[in-house]
């Protein structure tokens, strides 16, 4: 089973249409992390069967980070089968590695957090992610971290003028302003249009490559 969780309403969309082919997915953004939990409460093991991929769109930093600390919570020991968490974040012009340790130190105090755990999980990472386990769980559950380029309103922009050329429109001193722009102009104000969209003219890009294979994969 594997959840991605994102920055927004247009990421979920986004990776929403990103991830097309797989037909058994579930969806939801615009909404309190309540949702999610009651997802991943008791009706766990008929969700992973019945959408293999869960898409979150959070509110964006820092209140994802908490929707990460809540959802390993949440299915950390409920599954005899690995529960793969990705956390998508547009790095912002920071540096991956910087990102990772932010990831990696939330995690790790999570697992060492008392309160939340009667049993503290183990806690490793490895070249598949962040790996928290109990000790006699058969599942895991593997928190793999991705970035987007600057932000994804940037790479949609960018992408969508390339096709619809609007030279002087500034996308890197306001992707929002250039955002809006654009759907009024090409796509009726229909934003969800618009990343719907541009989702399958970026879907060879590296950054989305790899998400994608991480949405397939699991």
């Amino acid at each position: 089973m594997n959840i991605i969780i994102c920055e927004g309403k247009y990421d979920a969309i986004f990776f929403d249409e990103l991830s097309k082919e797989n037909t058994q997915k579930y969806i939801m953004y615009d909404v309190d992390f309540k949702k999610l939990q009651k997802c991943m409460g008791r009706s766990l093991d008929y969700f992973k069967v019945a959408y293999p991929l869960i898409i979150y769109g959070d509110g964006g930093k820092p209140k994802i980070y908490k929707a990460l600390e809540k959802a390993v919570g949440l299915t950390l020991g409920k599954s005899k089968d690995n529960i793969y968490i990705s956390l998508i974040l547009d790095d912002d012009g920071n540096e991956y590695d910087d990102l990772e340790v932010k990831v990696k130190d939330i995690l790790d105090s999570l697992s060492k957090n008392k309160d939340r755990f009667s049993r503290p999980p183990t806690f490793e990472q490895n070249n598949r992610g962040f790996i928290l386990k109990y000790p006699k769980s058969e599942g895991s559950t593997i928190v793999s971290l991705f970035t987007v380029p600057l932000n994804l309103e940037i790479q949609v922009a960018k992408k969508c003028i390339e096709n619809k050329p609007h030279p002087h429109i500034n996308v890197d001193a306001n992707p929002h302003l250039a955002i809006d722009f654009l759907a009024d102009n090409h796509y009726d104000g229909n934003k969800e249009l618009l990343f719907r969209e541009t989702s399958l003219l970026l879907k060879n890009e590296i950054w989305a490559n790899a998400i994608l294979n991480q949405m397939n994969s699991g």
